[in-house]
């Protein structure tokens, strides 16, 4: 084992920490330089952070062993280094007594399960919602099972798995990797912690002690296996010995040194133990019969790595089916290559051992015929896996021949382990869905099989929950409902609507709640659920105050769905800004929303910060600070002009810069060393009073004494330490101030919450009926009901809030500025309220000057402006605590500049849609700037429909407003790609209305094959080998000439197909400025529309007229007349609109036929 994993165990020895730290991988001289220093003699995480960020700003990032092991370091131990970067002690923190009053209990929220159905409906790419390592089932009740998670301690069913509960709440307790059921007693209960304490309970888990004497209670080992092997005897295989008691746990006597990984019993001879043992490089088999007391090696046959190569960690499985079978899944690196070192079998109880798979050889390149079971691939050709940390072995108890291995995927063997077939894949849709009925989360920790007598019961336990199969391994189906213990990496809910949510999860991808549609709620199943989306690490989530069905996660923006049957859609937003984050503790980036303005927010990204006024559709740079990342944004609540930001500069080093006019200046406001007793550096996250500006708090993460909670009022110029000492021992997470109270705020540690108010003198512990330990990683009050929300590593909570307030009036609108002449029908203007009222009793009352309504008691109502002039706006909002009132003066902007009789747009400006464009969805998904596959300096406007079914949806990108009045003669060209190689066909059309019509008509359309451009070949999922031809659109507008307001609109019909792309549109004419009113000729045609033939009356005498199509093709050229009566017949051309010019002395008149 190398040596940094040995110095990690001697912390967790003496500090007291609690990680469940695989086997160290191994390292070849072509090893880059982190990951040779990560698995050194001595590691500093400083120097460890800044090797692995430089490495990958030059090399592509490939997920991998040693990229998850840093993963997991990074995020126990970053914030317990001191300020030179060497991990230090973390501080005791038993639970204090409870002193919350009042005394409202704490609830969950979520999620407790996932919406199966709809996962698989959706072809989600791997759902799951809690992390389980073990699971076991009572021998004596077969409906009774255990579970132990990774985060969210045990958990126990009495209905095999259909609902659960949680039975460590009381104790300090989150991960759990090993359980014992009494054989013969149903009540008596053991449990293996991650940190080496040992728990017993003689009543199914309602109370339990610790087990052993002092000495070993005083032990911090990880109890990596529990075995009942007689009545009242256990043996523990531990990274620090193999233990035995033989009083039911009274004590302990170590009957062998070392780590040991795994126990097994002989089926019919409970004298006959198996275990395996860690030594140095490679495992090795001890066999005891005499029930543990003493052990012998029995190397014959066991895998034995050559020089240089590793074997370090093994899963046996015996079977019932015949008592002397022993199967052994072994994992390690040969050569190049790891994952799957090879299948062993024993046929004599564990003297001899042969190799089984595969092609006769331990470990070697992965093929078809030497498969790695252990990796990602579906037909075991991909190298490598995480195999030191998900290993999985279980084998059928009534056919010996049928086993099952698993790391990434699970996989099976009905040949007594020679040839292995996937069973189940961690991607719902590989092989065209064709696994689902056997889908079980990826990394895998633990295979079981259990005969009660009239059933055989198979369990999975992996990082995305617990599976069940009553086939043996034929079908799986998800048995975690109940078990709350999702690790939320991000999360954010509604503002208006507090059970909108949405949630970046370890392992488990994002989980989305939205109100009450999904399946797998607590109280009844069939509602108040959530959805598993995406897969694997995801980090973001933030919804829209303004908007609660808009949510953002890591694929950028998205509408929820309000319909269970419908997934959510994405929404347009610049894929290259959204904002840093981290699974590192103090690196998890925000937005920053403006209060007053729902569309405009701020994103940090890379050093940089940006700025979006439309929801994220295009964004814009607001300053580059340099150094490493900017991390959190808070822009103050009643003063957008006033920014805050956490900014990380270099390894341990997080400062808090501020500016006071919207991001052009900045200055440094960290509070100094001399207030924080040395800490200033450590990462910090901030919160800003909701009436001063200038009033800001900050948390100083890490275990530090005291200098935990830091108050300024006056902008950071001067900071006062308010930690007291309620907080000593903790490791602060999160911070919330309590809008409306006199200074409340709401702090999250690694373990539990507290709120203190200007009056308090301390901090008050806020924890009743919260697990014993809960990470308490993000804050957000839930106004509306008068509650504080908390997600964590134990999923989502809340509280009523711990003190009543009054309300805090604000308003915010998806616009503040309006150019009437950019638009033919008058937009309006939504405003929302934005106030702290509680829903039950809150009322309303707006002044709108100069808009219509001028006054509303709406919740949200819509305003229309008219006229240009800068308008202010007033809110009164009152509710059952109060009443407050804000207004905004010169708040809303309006205009009437007409700049758009000629148009030339190629969509390279920074801004999009580009100014006096607009978007209009019927929708989720919209038009967005992006670049053809071949040129990604030319920016172009694109629909997405490789990722949409946009069938019967509006999805427009609309030009600005152009006045026809003095037009002679105009046209409409544009380019456009697209490459028609998906057997679904998505359609482009062009549309337009006239004045204050609201119904769009079309002009132009192509679709499919008749879109596809000769020469294009590309295609949005394999961008390969792109080129890229572009087509000609043409359309003749002389038809609208006299017309004061005419929209234009790009209109996507997609369908799953490919992406389309246009660039280079122009709107060009020629004008008389004279105006076409003064021509005196008029011209009358009847009908109009017509079958195809139109009765032509004019004023006077007419001297030639001309037909023309939208394209620009002369249907009739210059037919000469001397009359004022005449008959045009288009009976043999196609149905449509077609321009007619006719001439006389008067001049030239142009007006529209319409062929039915």
């Amino acid at each position: 084992m190398k040596q940094l994993l040995t110095s990690l165990l001697i912390l967790i020895s003496v500090f007291g920490w609690s990680q469940d730290f695989q086997e160290t991988y191994k390292v070849s001289n072509n090893s880059p330089t982190w990951i040779k220093y990560m698995y050194g003699d001595t590691v500093n995480l400083f120097s460890l952070r800044e090797q692995f960020d430089e490495f990958y700003k030059v090399n592509p990032f490939e997920k991998d062993q040693h990229t998850q092991y840093f993963k997991r370091l990074m995020k126990e131990y970053w914030t317990q280094v001191d300020e030179n970067g060497y991990i230090t002690e973390r501080l005791n923190n038993a639970a204090p007594a409870q002193a919350k009053s009042p005394t409202s209990p704490w609830q969950e929220v979520g999620p407790w399960d996932y919406d199966h159905e709809q996962a698989m409906e959706f072809s989600v790419q791997s759902p799951g919602s809690s992390h389980v390592y073990t699971v076991e089932q009572s021998p004596v009740d077969p409906n009774l099972i255990y579970a132990g998670t990774a985060t969210a301690g045990l958990w126990k069913s009495t209905d095999k798995g259909l609902n659960w509960s949680l039975m460590t709440r009381q104790l300090d307790v989150t991960s759990v990797y090993s359980i014992a059921l009494d054989p013969n007693d149903a009540n008596t209960v053991f449990f293996g912690q991650s940190n080496g304490k040992l728990w017993k309970s003689i009543d199914g888990g309602v109370s339990w002690a610790m087990t052993g004497d002092a000495n070993f209670q005083s032990m911090n080992m990880r109890v990596r296996d529990l075995k009942f092997i007689g009545t009242n005897t256990l043996l523990a295989a531990t990274n620090s010995g193999l233990f035995r008691s033989t009083d039911s746990g009274a004590n302990w006597t170590e009957v062998q040194g070392g780590e040991h990984m795994e126990i097994e019993i002989k089926p019919n001879d409970a004298t006959v133990l198996y275990t395996v043992k860690l030594s140095g490089t490679k495992t090795e088999f001890y066999k005891s019969t005499d029930t543990g007391l003493t052990w012998t090696l029995k190397p014959i046959g066991w895998p034995t790595p050559a020089n240089g190569d590793e074997q370090k960690r093994c899963e046996i499985s015996v079977s019932a089916a015949d008592p002397n079978l022993i199967y052994i899944l072994a994992s390690g690196d040969v050569g190049p290559d790891g994952g799957l070192y090879g299948i062993y079998k024993s046929a004599d109880a564990g003297e001899t051992f042969t190799f089984e798979c595969c092609e006769g050889t331990a470990g070697g390149a992965p093929t078809v015929t030497n498969p790695n079971i252990l990796g990602w691939s579906e037909d075991g050709t991909g190298d490598g896996g995480q195999y030191y940390y998900d290993l999985a072995l279980g084998a059928s108890p009534t056919d010996p021949d049928r086993l099952f291995g698993a790391g990434i995927n699970v996989w099976r063997s009905v040949n007594g382990g020679s040839d292995w077939t996937i069973n189940g894949h961690w991607v719902t849709w590989v092989q065209g869905g064709s696994l689902k009925h056997r889908y079980s989360h990826a990394d895998v920790h633990d295979i079981k099989f259990f005969n009660n007598g009239t059933s055989i019961d198979m369990w999975v336990a992996s990082d995305g929950g617990l599976f069940y199969s009553a086939n043996e391994g034929d079908s799986l189906e998800p048995r975690m409902h109940g078990i709350h213990g999702t690790d939320f990496w991000g999360f954010g809910a509604g503002f208006k609507d507090g059970y909108v949510m949405v949630g970046g999860t370890y392992h488990n991808g994002t989980l989305i709640r939205y109100k009450d549609i999904y399946k797998g709620g607590l109280a009844n199943p069939n509602e108040g659920g959530w959805l598993a989306e995406r897969g694997g690490d995801n980090y973001r989530g933030f919804v829209n105050y303004g908007d609660n069905t808009i949510g953002y996660d890591d694929g950028g923006s998205f509408e929820y769905s309000k319909i269970r049957e419908v997934r959510k859609t994405g929404r347009s937003f610049q894929s290259d800004k959204k904002c840093n984050t981290s699974y590192v503790a103090g690196e998890y980036g925000t937005y920053g929303f403006e209060a007053t303005c729902f569309n405009t927010f701020y994103s940090p990204v890379g050093t940089e910060l940006y700025k979006t006024t439309n929801g994220g559709v295009s964004f814009e740079q607001i300053n580059d600070f340099g150094g490493d990342k900017v991390i959190q944004v808070k822009v103050a609540w009643n003063d957008p002009m006033t920014i805050y930001i956490t900014h990380k500069v270099g390894s341990g080093n997080y400062q808090i810069r501020k500016s006071n006019d919207g991001g052009l200046t900045w200055g440094i406001c960290t509070p100094p060393n001399s207030v924080t007793n040395n800490n200033s550096n450590r990462a910090k996250y901030i919160e800003v009073d909701d009436e001063d500006p200038d009033k800001i708090w900050c948390i100083l993460m890490g275990g530090q004494s005291g200098n935990k909670v830091f108050q300024s009022l006056n902008g950071g110029a001067n900071w006062t330490n308010i930690t007291g000492n309620a907080l000593t021992g903790e490791d602060m997470r999160s911070i919330s101030h309590h809008y409306g109270t006199d200074d409340g705020l709401y702090v999250g540690t690694t373990k539990r919450m507290y709120y203190r108010n200007a009056s308090m003198t301390d901090w008050a512990l806020f924890n009743n009926q919260l697990p014993a330990t809960v990470n308490c990683q993000f804050l957000q009050p839930y106004y509306g009901e008068g509650k504080i929300r908390m997600a964590s590593q134990r999923g989502v909570y809340e509280c009523e809030f711990y003190e009543d307030a009054v309300p805090v009036a604000m308003f915010a609108a998806d616009k503040v500025s309006l150019n009437l002449a950019a638009n033919c029908i008058a937009d309006t203007i939504q405003f929302v309220d934005h106030s702290t009222v509680r829903h039950a009793s809150a009322s309303w009352e707006w002044f709108f000057e100069g808009g219509t309504p001028a006054t509303s008691s709406l919740e949200n109502p819509q305003v229309v402006y008219t006229s240009p002039g800068t308008y202010n706006v007033k809110l009164i909002a009152t509710d059952a605590f109060g009443v407050d009132t804000v207004e905004i003066l010169d708040f809303i902007e309006i205009t009437e500049t007409y700049d758009y009789q000629t148009i030339s747009e190629d969509f390279n400006g920074s801004e999009f849609p580009p100014a006096g464009w607009k978007l209009i969805d019927s929708e989720g998904t919209s038009w967005e700037q992006d670049w053809p596959l071949d040129d990604p300096a030319n920016k172009v406007a694109a629909y997405p429909n490789y990722w949409v079914n946009a069938t019967g949806e509006q999805h427009l990108l609309v030009m600005p407003a152009t006045d026809f009045t003095n037009v002679l003669t105009s046209s409409l060209t544009w380019e456009y790609t697209y490459n028609d190689n998906n057997s679904y066909n998505d359609s482009l059309a062009v549309v337009y209305r006239i004045g204050s019509n609201p119904n769009w008509q079309t002009i132009w359309i192509r679709g499919g094959a008749d879109l596809e451009v000769l020469g294009t070949q590309t295609w949005f999922w394999d961008a390969s080998t792109p080129s890229i031809s572009w087509g000609s659109g043409y359309l003749n507008l002389d038809f609208l000439a006299g017309e004061s307001c005419v929209e234009f609109a790009f209109d996507n019909r997609g369908y799953y197909g490919n992406h389309i792309w246009i660039d280079n549109v122009n709107l060009t004419g020629t004008f008389d400025d004279s105006g076409l009113e003064e021509i005196s000729l008029n011209v009358y045609v009847y009908p109009n529309p017509s079958k195809g033939s139109f009765t032509i009356t004019a004023s006077e005498s007419v001297d030639s007229y001309s037909v023309l199509d939208l394209t620009g093709r002369s249907v009739i050229e210059n037919k000469k007349m001397n009359s004022k009566h005449f008959t045009i017949d288009l009976s043999g051309e196609m149905a449509g609109m077609y321009v007619l010019e006719i001439t006389s002395n008067s001049g030239t008149k142009i007006t529209r036929l319409i062929k039915e």
